[in-house]
């Protein structure tokens, strides 16, 4: 008996089925060869418009995104901002601990006192989207830096983050801004504390975060620098303890990033 497993068999056995298809080919009627056309015809079709229809439903979300992104509300900044009077430097002394709590703990007892700059400005923002922003709200930060590098990437994203958590807090107010409206924020402080050696200038991080009417929230990060170029020279911003700062009276725009 011949193995079955053998490659000659399978050859056998390959060359007899289709010989076997040849003659119930032959042997069929029209009406059984006309079904098997149309049923291979049928399967073509079928898989012809998966695939048209998969590359419209493509389309179709494409074009959704599109009208999404144009209908969502956009808010961002309107104008200029302005310094509206000059920063303030201000001295927190440390604490005077208990001296069994000073012994235990030296490192918080012999802190230095903490230097603070305080800054004050005006800016406004607007909606320029086509719908309504919900529960808008704005937060700016302050950064004093010794050179001329931006700020890092988690100073950036702090006030953004703060947005988050006011964006969630019920007790915070919710305003809507309406296409086209414009919101004047009259004056807003900025502090940071500042290094034992001053600082050359100050960066100013903002965040507006809202969100759509679907309830996405979205965020605008601003980014300004102080503007040193016509600055005088350093000078003394406190005496005791020693803190030089270089004076300027505006700032410029560096950054200005709406998300999607």
């Amino acid at each position: 008996m011949a193995d079955s497993n053998h490659p000659d068999a399978q050859t056998q056995d390959s060359e007899e089925h289709k010989k076997s298809f040849k003659r119930s080919w032959k042997s069929s009627g029209p009406v059984a060869k006309l079904t098997v056309v149309f049923a291979g015809i049928a399967a073509m079709s079928t898989t012809i418009y998966a695939i048209f229809a998969g590359g419209q439903l493509l389309v179709m979300r494409g074009q959704l995104d599109e009208m999404s992104v144009a209908r969502r509300p956009w808010v961002g900044l309107y104008g200029e901002l302005q310094m509206t009077r000059p920063p303030n430097f201000r001295v927190q002394e440390p604490i005077e601990w208990p001296a069994e709590f000073a012994k235990a703990h030296p490192d918080i007892a012999n802190a230095k006192p903490l230097i603070y700059m305080e800054v004050y400005a005006s800016w406004a923002m607007q909606n320029f989207g086509a719908s309504p922003a919900r529960r808008v709200n704005h937060t700016l930060l302050a950064y004093g830096s010794q050179d001329a590098n931006k700020p890092p990437a988690e100073v950036v994203d702090m006030p953004c983050k703060v947005g988050n958590q006011m964006n969630n807090d019920p007790a915070v107010g919710a305003p809507v801004m309406f296409p086209g409206n414009m919101v004047p924020i009259p004056e807003t402080n900025a502090i940071t504390t500042l290094p034992d050696k001053g600082i050359l200038g100050l960066w100013l991080v903002g965040c507006i975060t809202y969100e759509d009417t679907s309830g996405t929230i979205h965020h605008t990060k601003i980014l300004w620098a102080s503007d040193l170029s016509n600055a005088p020279k350093r000078e003394l911003a406190l005496e005791n303890p020693p803190i030089w700062w270089t004076p300027f009276t505006k700032f410029r725009l560096v950054e200005s990033d709406v998300d999607q």
